[in-house]
């Protein structure tokens, strides 16, 4: 992603667990709340079904950060370092360079702009 310019297609069998994980660090990473994450993921399931259900505390929220500190070793101690504790997950346990997430990042948020 660093050194393409292309548009990425994320999927694996159903769609939901790995493509979502994917999807939730890469939108952690571009300066997503966990809230902004759950909505996103819960759109899946209709609009309505996502305005309704946007909570941490509901068991949708709970369900996805349960995950995610799964899959990332607990490093999400809190919605407030969620983008910072994402990046540690990219150099710690991805093995990226700060010069690699920090170009990683410019690129996620590259096409935020346009």
């Amino acid at each position: 992603m660093i050194t393409h310019n292309e548009t990425y297609l994320i999927h694996c069998n159903a769609g939901a667990g790995r493509t979502g994980f994917v999807a939730a660090i890469i939108e952690g990473l571009s300066g997503a709340t966990i809230e902004e994450i759950l909505y996103d993921y819960l759109l899946s399931y209709g609009k309505e079904f996502a305005d309704k259900n946007t909570e941490l505390n509901n068991d949708f929220g709970k369900l996805i950060l349960d995950q995610l500190n799964t899959i990332i070793d607990g490093k999400i101690n809190d919605a407030k370092n969620f983008q910072s504790n994402i990046e540690k997950y990219f150099l710690e346990d991805i093995g990226l360079s700060r010069k690699e997430l920090d170009l990683l990042k410019e690129k996620l948020t590259e096409t935020k702009r346009r």
